[in-house]
């Protein structure tokens, strides 16, 4: 091959030739030029296209996904301000918190960084309404402190707003009274605080190893003379609640001493059962589906744990299905920074009822 025949080549290392046709791959946004630096074509930002501009022309865009907030600055126009475009920083500044990467938004250059929709992730403030909850976050700046520059930091919250109320994973069950008169209907929701009031809906996720709660309640039954029980739980990485890979998280209404840290916060003393479960994934698999055999018990009569205990003949099951997913950020280098595998609530909301 001819000299003149050569073709540029961003990876390799060979000094280029007069006849070598310079040009940047991808090409370069409107707002950059492409530019010969040591012999490799950059994009760098042309500040002339900013020449007149202030802190106020500095906008940033908010995009709200169903698992994640975006916020997008322009580089060159940053650059331009002189304020340092590696210093954006969220509520929390820490190796877990932030990422900033590089993306053409609308032929601009862009800054983005994203926040999980999840309540005190690296300082998020949720607001949780009756039928909206929102997450608020904010973005930082810093300035470069060059002389006759500005000194204050640039900062700016963003927030995203979902339902709170529609497409929450858990299911119900019909319970028979053991004293007589009548039926009462049971149900399990995933919630990912312990106050039990941010539920899992449809699209959340949840960090491995991070706590998930389960509240499973029934309505309308006599609190003085019923009590709610929850005698066995299980997972499975399948909807088959038999398959060959579950594991044990509750046994005759106690933790089951399993790999699979569960801890059971109130069972058989009211109409409401609370259970804390670290979250985990199956190896190999994309799904995590929990359930939990329940039972109406009289008050005082099935407290602790069950083994010497006759169970009444009638309990409903219940249970939630939870899907996985490789990360919550679509930007693989983010990933790598933040190497946790996610668990997203589940589009399906399933119900078995048994009688034994």
């Amino acid at each position: 091959m001819q000299p003149s025949d050569r073709k540029i080549c961003l990876i390799c290392t060979h000094t280029l030739s007069l006849s070598d046709v310079f040009g940047c791959s991808p090409l370069c946004a409107d707002d950059e030029i492409c530019e010969n630096r040591h012999n490799i074509p950059t994009c760098e930002c042309n500040s002339s296209i900013y020449n007149g501009k202030t802190t106020a022309d500095v906008k940033p865009s908010v995009t709200c996904e169903s698992n994640v907030m975006t916020i997008s600055v322009s580089k060159c126009l940053l650059q331009y301000l002189h304020y340092d475009y590696t210093s954006l920083q969220l509520n929390t500044n820490s190796t877990n918190c932030i990422y900033i990467y590089t993306e053409i938004i609308n032929n601009q250059s862009m800054l983005s960084v994203q926040a999980a929709v999840q309540s005190e992730w690296c300082g998020n403030i949720v607001t949780n309404g009756s039928s909206k909850i929102s997450y608020t976050n904010t973005l930082y700046i810093e300035p470069l402190g060059l002389p006759g520059t500005g000194t204050n930091n640039l900062a700016f919250p963003f927030t995203c707003t979902y339902n709170n109320t529609s497409d929450i994973p858990g299911s119900t069950t019909v319970l028979d009274s053991v004293t007589g008169g009548g039926s009462y209907t049971a149900r399990m929701t995933a919630y990912r605080d312990s106050s039990f009031t941010i539920k899992i809906q449809n699209g959340d996720f949840v960090e491995i190893e991070s706590d998930i709660y389960l509240g499973i309640s029934v309505s309308e039954a006599d609190g003085n003379k019923l009590a709610l029980t929850v005698t066995e739980c299980i997972a499975s990485p399948t909807m088959n609640r038999s398959d060959l890979n579950t594991v044990q998280l509750m046994s005759q209404g106690c933790a089951y001493p399993s790999a699979v840290h569960t801890e059971v916060i109130s069972n058989g003393e009211s109409l409401e059962a609370t259970i804390r479960i670290q979250s985990f994934q199956f190896r190999g698999y994309s799904s995590v589906n929990i359930f939990c055999n329940v039972t109406l018990c009289g008050i005082g009569e099935c407290t602790g744990c069950l083994s010497a205990r006759t169970l009444p003949g009638n309990a409903g099951e219940l249970a939630v299905a939870l899907q996985l997913q490789d990360s919550f950020f679509s930007s693989t280098a983010f990933h790598k920074a933040v190497p946790k595998v996610v668990m997203v609530g589940a589009l399906f909301a399933f119900v078995f009822n048994k009688h034994f």
